[in-house]
């Protein structure tokens, strides 16, 4: 059993679905005015991406996507720079993690998130709603991956052989890295 993202053929799986809470996150930007919605991460994850990609044609924003090859600090400066002059309205960072990565960036080239640049990330952890600012996210349901990877066990071990894959959805959490005049706060 994997409880990851990738698409492993013979083995059950649990995973988020990406697209419920990406789903939410568009309907709000949209609604907000953004016409700009960017999303980065490394190519070889496409699961996220492709939820990003969906929603951006089912809501007419045109998918741009920043991909990045290293965590460099040169890299990573080279594509805030190319964020901004990109004319960005809001990026999409695929975890938590890059989030933490880019905003100090941001911040040192003269962008104030969320007035110039909304930042929305994808996991919504613990600990990102203690960001400064608290991170709106994409939000994986953690304790319902747990739930579901512990019922495929308990029924392998029952002796159930059966390949299952769970997906679980994600929801969008509303705090500060994002600026917007309708939607309420998690």
């Amino acid at each position: 059993m994997t409880i990851s993202d990738f698409n492993n053929i013979g083995v059950c799986r649990v995973a988020s679905d990406f697209r419920p809470g990406m789903e939410e996150l568009f309907q709000l930007l949209t609604a907000n005015g953004f016409t700009r919605i960017s999303f980065c991460d490394f190519p070889q994850y496409q699961v996220k991406y492709e939820a990003y990609r969906i929603c951006a044609a089912r809501f007419g924003v045109a998918a741009e996507r920043f991909d990045l090859t290293t965590l460099a600090g040169e890299e990573l400066d080279k594509m805030v720079d190319t964020m901004i002059h990109s004319r960005t309205e809001a990026v999409i960072l695929a975890s938590d993690y890059l989030a933490t990565l880019f905003i100090p960036r941001f911040v040192r080239a003269g962008v104030r998130v969320p007035e110039d640049l909304s930042v929305i990330s994808i996991d919504g952890t613990g600990w990102s709603q203690h960001y400064n600012p608290p991170l709106t996210s994409v939000r994986q349901d953690i304790p319902a991956i747990a739930e579901a990877a512990l019922e495929i066990l308990f029924d392998r071990i029952k002796g159930n052989c059966d390949i299952i894959t769970s997906l679980i959805p994600t929801k969008l959490n509303i705090f500060q890295s994002a600026k917007l005049t309708t939607g309420e706060e998690s």
